[in-house]
């Protein structure tokens, strides 16, 4: 079983963050209309736009895309439990002709350019009800018990009190910039999450602050003509060209690429302190494949026993695991599959954060 993850988004660093994590979205743009999201909690407030905090902002515009685009997911649901019809399977390789069965699909020695007759060719078939096929196979979004989860982001840019969006002109990008040049401002970030199985919602936003160095008008308007500040929050990117101007950031960098990847709240495993997880799907949700997060700190290390199948994405630090004698280490990015059966250490030298997913996710009872 697999949990897909939907992106209410087109950027391409959002997608490049859940690549590296080894994470593959559909991606669904939302289309929501940004202005009249705000204008409308605006005037639901008696405030104007831009009395409106920056944290909310983000928030309010994460939520409306992913919610967009829940919606879209509940009308194609919605149409397909309610289609009708016939589920029809055919079985051409099984195929007899009217005449000679033994004769089916025989060599044909005409010339390939000719047209073949298939006109005294009975194919097999089998029918059943649509709606009785897609229940006895479990597909579709209306027979998931968890998932899809739609992932819904979007950042904003604050400079001396005011909050930035895209600039979406080379415009009001270079004047940005110049303002920007040499100045301290905060990259927030919101999320959204939604289960589209249960309509369960988790949302929250990051923020990281932000130095600039001084740069001048050349610097400036080369950058301008590279496109990349034109559509993008704060007139800026981290992993880009804009990556030259920022001389320091306190904070997570991922929060400011667009999505971050530290906004799981984790706990304390087994009552230890420097080893710490939550898990993202419980067994109620998932009761065959689980997925979490863990954390081992100040060379933290532990004993295991594993009667499941686990894969370990490691997003930050040195995760090592020792099994039979030898250590398989991995670092940020690095994928570690761990299978059944196996006598374990997890540990690190120093610090590690990871994605855990293992099959079957009933690990408590093993």
């Amino acid at each position: 079983m697999t949990i897909p993850l939907i992106l209410a988004s087109k950027s391409k660093p959002r997608r490049d963050i859940l690549f590296h994590a080894g994470i593959c979205p559909t991606i669904r743009v939302s289309h929501v209309d940004e202005d009249a999201v705000l204008a409308r909690a605006a005037d639901e407030r008696g405030i104007t736009v831009d009395e409106l905090p920056i944290d909310t902002k983000v928030m309010l515009l994460a939520e409306a895309k992913a919610l967009a685009v829940y919606e879209a997911y509940l009308a194609v649901a919605k149409t397909a439990r309610e289609a009708t019809g016939e589920h029809v399977t055919g079985r051409p390789l099984d195929a007899v002709t009217a005449d000679d069965p033994a004769a089916a699909l025989a060599d044909d020695t005409r010339a390939e350019t000719q047209t073949r007759d298939f006109s005294r060719v009975r194919i097999p078939r089998t029918e059943e009800p649509l709606q009785q096929a897609l229940a006895a196979e479990g597909r579709g979004l209306t027979a998931a018990g968890v998932g899809p989860l739609i992932l819904g982001c979007d950042s904003m840019f604050l400079l001396d009190g005011k909050a930035y969006g895209k600039p979406h002109t080379p415009e009001v990008a270079r004047a940005r910039l110049r303002r920007m040049s040499g100045a301290t401002g905060e990259l927030w970030t919101g999320h959204c999450l939604i289960d589209f199985a249960t309509g369960r919602v988790s949302k929250g936003a990051s923020k990281a602050t932000l130095h600039f160095s001084e740069f001048s008008d050349t610097m400036i308007n080369r950058y301008i003509a590279t496109g990349e500040p034109l559509e993008v929050a704060g007139s800026f990117t981290l992993d880009g060209f804009g990556g030259a101007f920022i001389e320091g950031i306190e904070g997570d960098p991922s929060g400011i690429i667009g999505i971050k990847t530290s906004t799981v709240p984790l706990q304390p495993f087994e009552g230890r302190n420097d080893v710490l997880l939550n898990d993202v799907t419980t067994l109620e949700e998932a009761p065959r494949m689980g997925c979490g997060v863990m954390e081992l700190k100040d060379a933290a290390s532990f004993e295991w026993t594993l009667t499941y199948d686990e894969y370990d994405i490691v997003l930050e630090g040195t995760l090592e695991i020792e099994i039979d004698g030898r250590i398989v280490s991995g670092g940020p990015g690095d994928i570690i599959y761990i299978p059944k059966g196996s006598h374990i250490h997890f540990q690190t030298p120093s610090y590690a954060k990871y994605v855990y997913t293992v099959y079957p996710a009933n690990w408590q009872e093993g």
